[in-house]
């Protein structure tokens, strides 16, 4: 059994078996290590965010702070100079190669090749983001509110709001939905149709 003692409260975890390290996030700084625990490398980020975004074209772990920071193969902490206000979560599109951030009241397109915004479009929500398998559109989970984004152009398709917070969404393969948990033992069923079912389970 190995250990390490690190002089903060680790906050999250992302492990890349692809590099064999290990991405650890504190509340100031992010650590890399290998698998014997051995610490690669380590920066300071202002205004870290608990959040591990993993982009597989390029094998590269994305953090934010009051930046988007990039850590590549030879574990440089990697300061894009782009910044992000009102940061709500990440998610890489493998289907246009894009990543796609949630702000407050945008949602922003960032190319990984030449490290720049391509799009910053205004929404009025921001939250959770999950990309559908099946017709790669983005839903954003907005505590009350459900936002179904067209990945192309970033317009909006669906909005809608609900009188619970809505939880995790999952995608399911079988049949192409969506689904979702919100207190009170109700669930949402979203379609790719942009159909929106609340059903009452026992």
């Amino acid at each position: 059994l190995t250990s390490i003692i690190l002089s903060e409260q680790i906050i999250n975890i992302f492990n890349n078996p692809s590099r064999n390290k290990l991405y650890l996030l504190s509340n100031t700084s992010v650590y890399i290590l290998d698998n014997n625990l051995t610490i690669l490398s380590s920066n300071v980020i202002v205004n870290l965010i608990n959040d591990i975004t993993y982009e597989p074209i390029n094998d590269d772990i994305y953090t934010f702070g009051d930046n988007i920071y990039r850590i590549d193969n030879n574990n440089n902490i990697i300061d894009t100079m782009i910044t992000i206000t009102g940061y709500k979560d990440s998610i890489f599109n493998i289907i246009d190669g894009y990543m796609y951030i949630s702000t407050t009241d945008n949602i922003i397109r960032f190319d990984i090749d030449s490290l720049t915004i391509v799009t910053n479009k205004i929404i009025n929500t921001g939250g959770n983001m999950y990309l559908s398998q099946y017709d790669g559109n983005i839903y954003i989970t907005d505590e009350y509110k459900l936002t179904i984004i067209d990945s192309e152009n970033l317009n909006i398709k669906y909005s809608r709001q609900f009188e619970s917070p809505i939880g995790k969404l999952i995608f399911n393969p079988n049949n192409n939905n969506i689904f979702g948990i919100i207190p009170g033992l109700k669930m949402i069923r979203v379609l790719v149709s942009l159909f929106v079912e609340v059903e009452r389970t026992n």
